[in-house]
């Protein structure tokens, strides 16, 4: 009843009715347009308008994330998260009430679009027109109602059909987006979370106006829009695997947060369920990359770095970023204090931070070995005949992408020591992330930004290892200077 209520409240709430008005307005147009052609009926339209590329990523940017933004603020109220008792329970509360908000402004919305397209005809059927096109084997777009039918099929209930997909599909893309929000300000921090989610929704934006080329692409043309996701298969795995990624992520943010305030460690099942899930989803990416693409090894798609594409670059740091995010995660929960009581425990800064980086990179050395044996035997199961690399490439790739994650880890670590926090830790990742993907300048076996770069048919040498331990070896002796200038964090 609760759930009902706030799903009431939310279609009659300013954005709801805001997204309406904009879809009855392009509805009447695309009804205006079809009203002379006698094999048309109203699924012709509709299907358009509840698929919109262009239009649904910008709403979400305009509309949408302001609003997930203004309702997780509860997140960082301490009374809200005294009555509930726990984290876990205060997110689950958020993303129900998530779900009630996108549930309601999606009835409204398409009871809208409906109501408009009615008079040209809604009834079981495809329209003539889209029947003739399924029939003869044709396909008019990627996003029309004659791919529609393509995909649902011709028979009778077909359209309404099609329509609870979409509708079902754009719930839980959103909801899978507002979760991911919650997990980020959870699990880092407010500041940091509304700069990802408004990223992700200018890069919706970008790529549903044909901006930005590359498919799958990992934004809300595919995450808000079915038609767009199976016209390319590998873009429904990488969807399902957001969704999955989102919703885990928010549970378990709230759970370490539960359990660092419980009895001060991590929960051991949270860092493991992260870093599994994004071994996997490279692992996915990859064998799907392979495929589409011949003879290519997994290795090659999956570490391809500056060598590949800006989705295949992102999805290989995945790993590195995760493990050192749970890094950053856990000095997060020193910044109200307990650093000073670390510090008097150990007796020197020196010997705490060498002892978190030490377990960091012991944790690096396990995910990165995990990592290799994985793609050194699906290449083996994938190429018998003996097209893998060698014994010694796959050693120099393990050892880099272990310097890829010290990088990344050390950064966390200096930004705390500098600041007393490490909420822009993200930011200094996202720099990294781009200046190892070169765009001005062609690759560089030097680059020590992705140091784990496979050029595809090149042998893999000790270059940019070398040059990653090089930038290592410079940050390592600036936190040294730190721990010798500042014995303690800053204060934020």
């Amino acid at each position: 009843m609760r759930f009902a209520q706030a799903a009431w409240h939310a279609a009659i709430s300013w954005p709801s009715v805001l997204l309406a008005v904009v879809l009855t307005a392009l509805t009447l147009h695309g009804v205006s347009e079809a009203v002379g052609d006698p094999g048309v009926n109203g699924w012709d339209v509709v299907v358009v308008q509840v698929s919109n590329l262009q239009l649904v990523p910008l709403l979400i940017a305009v509309v949408w994330v302001p609003v997930f933004l203004a309702h997780h603020r509860v997140l960082q109220r301490e009374d809200e998260l005294l009555r509930r008792g726990s984290w876990w329970k205060a997110a689950a509360a958020v993303v129900t009430s998530d779900a009630a908000i996108i549930i309601g402004a999606l009835t409204l919305s398409t009871a809208a679009v409906l109501a408009v397209s009615v008079s040209l005809g809604l009834g079981g059927r495809w329209s003539d027109r889209v029947v003739g096109i399924v029939s003869s084997g044709g396909l008019d777009s990627e996003v029309s109602a004659a791919a529609a039918a393509t995909w649902v099929g011709p028979w009778h209930g077909a359209p309404w059909l099609f329509l609870a997909i979409q509708t079902a599909w754009m719930a839980v893309g959103l909801l899978a987006w507002a979760a991911l929000h919650a997990a980020l300000m959870i699990g880092i921090g407010p500041r940091t979370a509304a700069a990802v989610v408004i990223s992700g929704a200018l890069w919706g934006v970008l790529s549903g106006a044909g901006l930005l080329g590359g498919r799958p692409f990992p934004d809300m043309s595919a995450w808000t829009n079915n038609l767009w996701a199976v016209s390319n298969p590998p873009s429904v795995a990488v969807t399902v695997a957001f969704w999955t990624l989102a919703g885990a992520g928010v549970l378990g943010a709230a759970a370490w947060r539960d359990g660092v305030r419980a009895d001060g460690r991590l929960r051991l099942t949270v860092p493991h369920l992260a870093v599994g899930l994004a071994l996997g989803l490279v692992l996915l990416y990859s064998w799907y990359g392979a495929g589409a693409e011949g003879g290519t090894e997994l290795a090659d798609v999956a570490f391809g770095g500056q060598y590949s594409s800006l989705l295949g670059h992102l999805l290989g740091a995945l790993p590195a970023v995760v493990m050192a995010g749970l890094l950053a995660g856990q000095l997060s929960d020193l910044e109200g204090g307990g650093a000073e009581l670390i510090l008097l425990r150990h007796g020197a800064p020196h010997r705490w931070v060498g002892g978190l980086l030490g377990r960091f990179l012991t944790g690096s050395v396990a995910m990165t070995g995990l990592l290799v044996v994985i793609f050194a035997a699906a290449d083996f199961l994938r190429h018998p005949e003996g097209t893998m690399r060698s014994a010694g490439e796959w050693a120099l790739l393990a050892a880099a992408y272990v310097s890829f994650c010290c990088l990344l880890g050390i950064a966390a670590v200096v930004l705390f020591w500098m600041r007393g926090h490490v909420q822009d830790w993200i930011f200094v990742v996202m720099a990294i992330l781009v200046l190892g993907y070169p765009t001005l300048f062609p690759p560089s076996p030097a680059n020590p930004f992705a140091p784990y770069s496979l050029e595809p048919g090149a042998p893999f040498t000790a270059t940019p290892l070398l040059a990653s331990l090089s930038l290592l070896a410079l940050l390592v002796l600036g936190l040294g200077v730190l721990l010798s200038r500042l014995p303690a964090p800053r204060s934020s």
